[in-house]
């Protein structure tokens, strides 16, 4: 296998993300441990449970299942058409659905903010193109901004 398989979830608890290896125990209350070996399980909220996708962004940072993003379907993307930011907001999904996404994780379009006149705009754009140097930047988390609601 040629790619790193670890989660990430928010712990109530600790009020933060937690990385690393996922169990989902049958009461369905769900532990990531930063490492394996240390045998130190947190609980996570289940609902914020995401599988990293296999790429970071622009800024080194790893981008998760669950994360929103800004992304362009084109590199020039920085001050286009007087546009100071021409990348788009979208959310990271796993989607079988073969649409030639990266190890299943696409994203999935929030917020057309423009689009190159000679691209198709897609709902679902792969993974496997939208990497740093088209713009990806992971800006949030759908499970905080729920919880950024609820408080």
């Amino acid at each position: 296998m040629d790619r790193i398989v670890k989660f990430k979830g928010y712990s109530e608890i600790y009020e933060r993300w937690i990385k690393g290896f996922y169990v989902k125990h049958p009461d369905g209350t769900c532990y990531i441990s930063e490492t394996y070996k240390s045998g130190q399980w947190v609980e996570v909220v289940g609902e914020s449970v995401g599988q990293y996708v296999g790429t970071d962004d622009l800024n080194k940072v790893e981008v998760y299942e669950g994360d929103l993003v800004k992304y362009a379907n084109f590199v020039n993307w920085k001050d286009f058409n007087g546009l100071e930011d021409a990348r788009n907001l979208g959310l990271v999904i796993f989607n079988n659905s073969g649409y030639n996404c990266k190890y299943g994780f696409c994203i999935k379009m929030i917020e057309l903010v423009y689009t190159s006149t000679h691209y198709h705009v897609s709902k679902i754009e792969p993974m496997n193109i939208t990497n740093a140097a088209w713009g990806l930047e992971v800006v949030g988390n759908i499970y905080s901004d729920k919880l950024n609601k609820k408080g």
